[in-house]
Order: structure tokens, then sequence, then C-alpha cells
């Protein structure tokens, strides 16, 4: 993957009555167990009780919850000091609360700002929660169709054989009309040719 300043834990699910979804502690890692990653600013889709900022104070006793029901796409977004490459997120459930812990989640980057826009990484799944506990989870990179690897320059879809490496600038696709963009590179490939037909000449003894 690569470094971006601003990362979301979005389209959070919860099994927790009225749809609240919550936690204690929750931070990003760019090794799996290594440092936690300290943000420098937050935001989220809503708070029932505390900020978000409440995720990364170190203090196990404060907790973040989504507004219930009410708050149709829980997430919480950081903004770090320095561009980091998120690989694994770490989340300690509230020491109340457990089945408010997230089963599942999705990892967003954006270069823009805490409101995005947002670039799918990949997923995180967690198993069943007890009250205060903490797991982690590494992320599942996305698949190639969604994901953009801007360090490599390299594309790869879904469908067989349909790699762009732009690298080596060669090409291949089994679908027309693909497109493909990276800063300042642009493929595009347009309807295929119609295909060539060959004609042999015939022999006559007259």
């Amino acid at each position: 993957m690569a470094a971006h300043l601003y990362w979301k834990i979005g389209d959070l699910t919860s099994p927790a009555a009225m749809g609240y979804l919550a936690g204690a502690e929750a931070y990003l890692r760019q090794s799996t167990g290594g440092a936690n990653e300290i943000p420098i600013g937050s935001t989220a889709s809503s708070s029932y009780a505390s900020p978000p900022s409440v995720l990364y104070d170190g203090d196990p006793s404060t907790w973040w919850a989504s507004n219930g029901s009410s708050d149709t796409d829980p997430y919480v977004a950081f903004q770090y000091p320095t561009a980091i490459d998120a690989i694994e997120l770490l989340w300690l459930s509230r020491s109340d609360a457990g089945n408010q812990a997230p089963l599942s989640a999705n990892i967003y980057y954006s270069d823009t700002g805490l409101t995005g826009p947002w670039a799918l990484v990949g997923s995180v799944a967690f198993s069943t929660w007890s009250n205060g506990n903490t797991q982690t989870s590494e992320v599942e990179v996305a698949p190639p169709s969604l994901k953009v690897s801007e360090q490599s320059a390299q594309f790869a879809f879904t469908q067989p054989g349909a790699i762009v490496t732009e690298q080596s600038a060669q090409f291949a696709f089994t679908q027309p009309g693909a497109i493909v963009t990276e800063q300042s590179a642009y493929v595009a490939m347009m309807m295929p040719p119609p295909p060539v037909i060959l004609r042999r000449r015939s022999s006559y003894v007259l």
C-alpha cells in the first residue's frame, strides 16, 4: 500500500441492540503488532457520548459511540501528523458493553481532509467480543479492481489476464472501454478493432 495523512474506519457493523457501535480505544498500525499511531485530529459520523478523540487518548475508561439506529453509516476518521501506511487495526471494546464493538469495518484513506473523498483500501474482521476485550485485525486488501497502488504504478483488474503495469509500459485487457488514470499517466482502451479477415487466393486449373 502507500502512506496517507487521513484514514477512515468506516462501514462499522455491530450486533448490539438498537445499532449502537462503540469503542474505548482504536489505533491503526503500520506493521503487525507495531506501534499504535496517534492521530492529531478526528471526526465521526455521530457521537452518542464522547467525541472520537477519546479513541486515542490512552484511557480505556473513556469511550466513543455512534448514535444508535439514527447513525446509518457509523465511521471514525483520523488525521496523522505525517503520512502512514496502515496495515493493522487495534480496537478495545468498552469495559461495560463488549457487544457494541465492531464485527467488521472497511478501511479508507484520503490525502484531502477528514471529510474525504475516500478511497477504499481493504477490510478488517473481528470475532465475538467481551467487555474490555482488545482485538487486532490486519487489513485485508480490497479486490484488485478496487485498489490502485501509486507506489508501484501497477493496476490489476478482476478479469483474468487483465493487468496493467505502467512501469513496463505493457497492458492487456479482456474488456473494452477500460480506463486507467495514474497522476499524469492516462491509458484508454477504445472499442476493439474489427477482426481481420484473411483471404486465401484460390488456385484454378483450366
